[in-house]
């Protein structure tokens, strides 16, 4: 049976083949000349690598990249994107964790794809598509590719793991690495079903249509990505790259393409304000016409801004953790309704998604953790029974049906008028500049690299709402490497991860329970 990605792409090629479906930098491909060409390396994939379960891409946003996520998808397998961007160990961890063998790569990220084919000695096959023969507004039928092939005899020695991950990956539609408390990276595989319940109740709330251009600011690894690239291309659209250049002049991008549809973090559209100061209220967005947020908290003074310069669109607070594939509830912003709230409502669930605020028993509390549940929940984390089973609240229904609520993590309470308030985390994961960070994870990376026991890791500095810009690490005043500690984390951790300011101390504070109290080293940095 086919995937839904898959389906979606072939009927769009059917339906749409002549519209553009993708423009990057200077070059535009239409439906056929992006799909065409990958529906025939299917057979190339078959004949040098064999059958594969799961598919990793390797991609940077350009024409080649875009033409191996494609690829992927009409493959029907897994698709597990990795990022040029992360540290080579932090991809390691990702093929080791996912069981990936083979690679489709952007001629871009080459360099760092011979790197992993290196350190893998014979267990990752590669295929290099650098798109050479695809040129204006005819299509060869075919890709230009370079392909190193994995050891078959290394191969075999896994064989039972093969067959697990065949086993395992026959209804997953992706598999994403989140950030992880223990130093590893968390897998959340997302199902067909997840996917395929998502798309279809984001295209029930708002009318997309093939005349569309869509943005594309995320990067693969963020699963909003997703968004992007399904419901463009579901719809016959057109889906725009944002390059380095867009993403530091967002604003000037989105004038320049004609976008309809904006999607972004919030933390974008604030670098954009503070780039144009006061010449941001003067800007008009006339295309636009929808705006969505999501990834962090929405500030209320940047969606009545928003609202203001782009005239026409109506501005949509999106929210959803990754477990819950892409956004699980909206809200609309309303300037009578959200005015006197620093931050945007995250709204309600979307269509047939369910949510409730419960404590730490499951029961229903008035300000307490979300949990959500539905369709779109994903079933566990990828191999981590440990962690599953800590992430969920059972219970039965009133028909006497199981009921999984997935714990977000996340405090929340009901407004007056039934919508969902976002109070901030109850663990110690963050949102910074939009990616998620589990700060136990950056703080096991600085003790590996430091050999120190003691040290911290908290958000700051924070914005005007109260949510990080960037990180800071705490560490012994006696420890001398500390001018060295930001260029061996960027071995290692991914740009937003690294703390921007390391500070030394003579001893570090702690609680009446014998554990390091973090607030006092907030109010350190928030004193000084």
């Amino acid at each position: 049976m086919a995937k839904i990605a898959d389906t979606i792409l072939r009927e769009s090629l059917l339906s749409h083949a002549e519209n553009i479906a993708i423009e990057c930098g200077k070059r535009a491909l239409s439906y056929r000349q992006l799909l065409e060409p990958a529906i025939a390396l299917q057979d190339s994939l078959v004949d040098l690598f064999g059958a594969q379960s799961a598919i990793g891409v390797l991609a940077d946003k350009t024409i080649a990249g875009y033409q191996c996520i494609a690829s992927a998808f009409l493959s029907g397998k897994v698709y597990v994107p990795l990022n040029v961007r992360y540290p080579l160990e932090r991809n390691i961890k990702i093929i080791e964790q996912s069981g990936v063998r083979l690679l489709l790569v952007d001629e871009s990220c080459r360099d760092l794809a011979m790197s992993l084919y290196h350190f893998f000695e014979g267990r990752l096959g590669l295929l290099i598509l650098d798109n050479c023969e695809i040129e204006g507004q005819q299509s060869s039928g075919k890709l230009s590719y370079d392909h190193l092939a994995s050891d078959e005899d290394s191969l075999s020695e896994q064989r039972s793991e093969y067959e697990s991950l065949e086993a395992e990956g026959s209804e997953i539609a992706y598999l994403m690495f989140t950030s992880g408390s223990t130093g590893e990276p968390k897998g959340v595989p997302i199902s067909d079903r997840n996917l395929s319940a998502y798309l279809q109740q984001i295209n029930q709330c708002f009318d997309f249509t093939p005349q569309d251009r869509f943005s594309q600011f995320f990067d693969f690894t963020f699963d909003l990505s997703m968004h992007d690239l399904l419901v463009c291309w579901a719809n016959g659209a057109c889906l725009c790259a944002a390059d380095k250049m867009a993403m530091l002049m967002p604003l000037q991008f989105a004038k320049r393409k004609k976008l309809t549809v904006w999607f972004s973090v919030p933390s974008l559209g604030l670098t954009a304000k503070d780039l144009l100061r006061q010449r941001f209220s003067a800007f008009r967005l006339e295309s636009i016409r929808y705006s969505f947020f999501c990834g962090e908290a929405l500030p209320q003074s940047l969606a009545e801004e928003w609202s203001q310069i782009t005239v026409q669109s109506p501005v949509v607070n999106l929210y959803g953790p990754t477990e819950a594939t892409i956004a699980f509830t909206w809200h609309v912003y309303d300037h009578d309704a959200d005015k006197h709230q620093p931050v945007v409502s995250i709204g309600r669930a979307i269509v047939d998604n369910q949510v409730a605020v419960l404590d730490s028993d499951g029961v229903k509390s008035a300000n307490a953790e979300l949990c959500l549940s539905g369709d779109q929940v994903f079933e566990g984390y990828w191999r981590r029974s440990d962690l599953t089973q800590s992430a969920f609240h059972l219970q039965v229904n009133d028909d006497g049906e199981d009921l999984r609520w997935y714990r977000t993590g996340d405090i929340a309470s009901y407004s007056d008028n039934g919508e969902l308030v976002f109070h901030g985390r109850s663990d110690r994961q963050v949102q910074v500049m939009g990616f998620r960070v589990e700060l136990q994870e950056v703080e096991h990376v600085l003790r590996e690299i430091s050999g120190q026991g003691t040290l911290a890791i908290i958000p700051f500095p924070l914005n005007d709402i109260g949510e990080a810009l960037g990180l800071t690490a705490f560490i012994k005043e006696s420890y001398e490497g500390v001018d060295d500690l930001r260029l061996l984390c960027e071995e290692r951790l991914p740009h937003y991860m690294i703390p921007r300011e390391f500070i030394r101390l003579k001893e570090f504070p702690y609680n009446a329970s014998g554990k390091l109290d973090y607030s006092q080293l907030r109010q350190m940095v928030s004193a000084s």
